[in-house]
């Protein structure tokens, strides 16, 4: 199970938030690993979390998340794994970016689930407009992603 969590920095009171990971032999009790997954360092921000983890049929893992600097609005990203463990990040660019002025996702972008059908792979996402309002929207890749895959991943 991946999840995010609170850290604790010296001389930061509020804490950041991790990506961190958690196995159960029977899903009542969980053991969670030492160290965090992910942390905003690896997209030069200092919270990440709101991982979705898929995993593809050919064994490729792929999480994206979410990361911010100081309560800013939220950006997603892509991250990649052979095995679940070791993530590499795709790419520093935004996985999506926010939408134009008047648009349903133009204040911010968050809560990534990715969703595999047939061919196609599907991204939906929480877009917050001008007044925080919420609605689900989503993006569609036509060609679904391998671990051969290494050009910018912007869907």
């Amino acid at each position: 199970m991946f999840y995010a969590g609170g850290r604790d920095f010296p001389g930061d009171a509020d804490g950041r938030w991790a990506i961190l990971h958690a196995e159960s032999t029977d899903g009542i009790h969980w053991q969670a690993d030492p160290e965090p997954v992910l942390t905003g360092d690896i997209v030069e921000m200092e919270d990440a979390l709101n991982p979705e983890v898929l995993r593809l049929p050919d064994g490729t893992y792929w999480l994206a998340f979410s990361a911010r600097v100081e309560h800013s609005h939220f950006h997603l990203f892509l991250a990649r794994s052979a095995d679940g463990r070791h993530w590499e990040l795709v790419s520093l660019k935004e996985l999506l970016s926010r939408g134009k002025e008047g648009s349903f996702d133009e204040r911010a972008i968050n809560h990534p689930a990715l969703v595999q059908v047939g061919g196609k792979l599907y991204l939906f996402y929480t877009g917050y407009d001008h007044r925080c309002r919420r609605r689900i929207g989503i993006a569609i890749v036509e060609r679904v992603m391998s671990k051969a895959y290494v050009s910018d991943a912007s869907l």
